[in-house]
C-alpha cells in the first residue's frame, strides 16, 4: 500500500494471536523510498499490547470515578441540610443544592480561601461576637477538631440591615487511607425559626412578667388602700377608678394575646364580602364616639366597595385611629382618605404627630416591637402586628410613610368589589 499509494502508511491496533496463543497488539509503518535506484519500503513494527491495556485500564478507572461521582452527588443532593466539601485552604471543593438555597454563595465565591470569605460574611455566636477566621467551622476541622452543633448567626457585610440566617454548623476533618489530611467536610442546618420561636418566647415571659405585672400591681395596691381608708368615699371613687382604669388596660392586653394566638392558628377564616368602605368608616366613628375622640377625624373621598370582611376591617380601622389620634397633637385633625385605583381601594389614615424615625419603620410591623420612645408606654407592642396579619388575611396589605416631625400615613391597600348595577364609581381624583 505504500509502495502504491508513495506515502507513509501506519495501522494501529493490529490483533494477532502469536505462537505463543495469546492475543497481541501490534502497530506498524510504512514508508516507500528508493534503494539502489529502485522502489523500495522501510517497515517498522512494534507491539503495544501493554500500552493498550494501560490505555484500558485508565478508561475503566475513569468510568468508575465518573459513577462514584455521580453516587457522591446524588448522595449530597439527598440531604437536606447545607453540605459543603472543603480543600485544604478553606476553598469549597463541593456542595449540594441546599447549600447553594441556604447560604447563597456564588460560583466565583466558592474559589476563595476561609479568610477571603470571612472579609465578606460577618459569623457571630450566639452571644453577637464575631467568629474569627480559625473559628469557624470549617477551619476548626482543617486543624483536626470535630465540631458539633455550633450555632451561629450569618450575613453579608455589604449588607447588614438583611434578615440574619441563624444555623447550627458541624465539621470534621476528611483523611485519605494512610491518615493525612485532604479536606474538610461541613453541615449546616437553618434554625432561624427556631431562633425566632426562641426569640418569641423570652418576649412572651418579658410581657408577662413586666407588662401585664404593672396594671396587675396598680389594681393590688389600690385595693389595699381602699381596705385602708373605707371611710372617705371620694378616696374610694379615685380608687375603684384606678382598678378599673388598671383592669381595662390587662383586658385589652389579654384580648391582644387570644386575637394574636387566633390569628396565627390559621383556624380562622376571614369572610370576605363587598363593603361600601366610605359609610362603613363613618358608621364606626358614630359608634366609637364614647371611646375616642371622633370629631378630630376628617373622613375624604367618595362612594367606593372593597371586598373584604367586614369585622377585621373595622379591627384594623379601630387600631390605626387609635394610633393616630394618640401620636397626633390635640387640635390637630386625623384625616381618613379613601379613594379607588385600578382593581384596588386604598384606605389611608394621615396624623401629623412626631413621626417615625427611619430605624424603626422596617420593624414596626413586628411582633411586640416598640420604639425606644415608647419603651416606658403601655401596650405589648403588638397593635401594628396584629393589623399587618388582618389585612393580609383579607387579600391585602399596608404601607407606611412618615416623616420625623412631620406625621405618618398608614395606607390599607385591599381588592375592590365591583359596583352594583348600575352605579358607576367615581374616577380617581374626581
Amino acid at each position: 500500500q505504500a509502495l502504491v499509494a508513495s506515502a507513509p502508511i501506519r495501522t494501529d491496533r493490529e490483533e494477532r494471536v502469536c505462537g505463543d496463543g495469546q492475543r497481541h497488539i501490534f502497530t506498524s509503518q510504512a514508508c516507500p523510498l528508493r534503494w539502489d535506484d529502485e522502489p523500495a519500503v522501510v517497515a517498522v513494527l512494534w507491539e503495544t499490547t501493554a500500552l493498550d491495556e494501560a490505555q484500558r485500564q485508565v478508561e475503566r478507572s475513569g468510568e468508575e470515578a465518573a459513577r462514584r461521582a455521580a453516587e457522591l452527588q446524588t448522595v449530597l443532593e439527598a440531604i437536606p441540610d447545607a453540605l459543603m466539601l472543603f480543600d485544604l485552604e478553606g476553598r469549597i471543593a463541593a456542595a449540594n443544592s441546599a447549600a447553594a438555597r441556604l447560604l447563597g454563595f456564588t460560583p466565583e465565591e466558592h474559589h476563595l480561601t476561609l479568610r477571603e470569605r470571612w472579609s465578606i460574611f460577618a459569623m457571630e455566636d450566639v452571644e453577637g461576637r464575631r467568629l474569627t477566621p480559625d473559628d469557624l467551622p470549617a477551619a476548626r476541622a482543617l486543624a483536626g477538631a470535630v465540631v458539633q452543633n455550633l450555632e451561629m448567626r450569618m450575613h453579608r457585610i455589604e449588607h447588614p440591615q438583611a434578615r440574619p440566617l441563624w444555623v447550627s454548623a458541624s465539621a470534621a476533618p476528611l483523611r485519605d487511607s494512610r491518615g493525612n489530611l485532604r479536606g474538610a467536610v461541613a453541615t449546616y442546618t437553618d434554625i432561624s425559626r427556631l431562633h425566632e420561636l426562641h426569640q418569641e418566647r423570652e418576649d412572651l415571659f418579658r410581657m408577662v412578667t413586666h407588662d401585664l405585672r404593672a396594671p396587675l400591681a396598680a389594681i393590688l395596691l389600690h385595693a389595699q388602700l381602699l381596705a385602708r381608708r373605707p371611710e372617705k368615699p371620694e378616696v374610694a371613687r379615685s380608687k375603684a377608678e384606678s382598678i378599673r382604669g388598671s383592669a381595662e388596660r390587662m383586658e385589652a392586653m389579654i384580648a391582644e394575646l387570644a386575637e394574636l394566638v387566633r390569628l396565627e392558628s390559621g383556624r380562622v377564616a376571614p369572610e370576605r364580602v363587598p363593603v361600601e368602605v366610605t359609610g362603613t368608616i363613618k358608621e364606626l366613628l358614630l359608634r366609637l364616639g364614647e371611646s375616642i375622640t371622633v370629631e378630630r377625624v376628617r373622613v375624604e373621598g367618595g362612594s367606593v366597595r372593597a371586598h373584604t370582611d367586614p369585622a377585621s376591617f373595622e379591627r384594623v380601622l379601630v387600631n390605626l385611629l387609635t394610633i393616630a389620634l394618640k401620636y397626633s397633637p390635640a387640635d390637630e385633625p386625623v384625616a381618613v382618605r379613601v379613594h379607588r385605583s385600578g382593581e384596588h381601594v386604598a384606605v389611608t389614615v394621615a396624623d401629623h404627630g412626631p413621626g417615625i424615625d427611619p430605624e424603626d419603620q422596617c420593624h414596626i410591623f413586628d411582633r411586640f416591637y416598640r420604639r425606644a420612645r415608647d419603651a416606658r408606654s403601655e401596650g405589648l407592642g403588638l397593635g401594628l402586628y396584629i393589623t399587618r396579619m388582618l389585612v393580609s388575611q383579607m387579600g391585602g396589605r399596608i404601607e407606611l410613610e412618615s416623616t420625623p416631625g412631620e406625621g405618618s400615613s398608614f395606607t390599607v391597600i385591599l381588592p375592590a368589589a365591583p359596583d352594583p348595577v348600575g352605579h358607576h364609581a367615581p374616577s380617581v381624583g374626581a
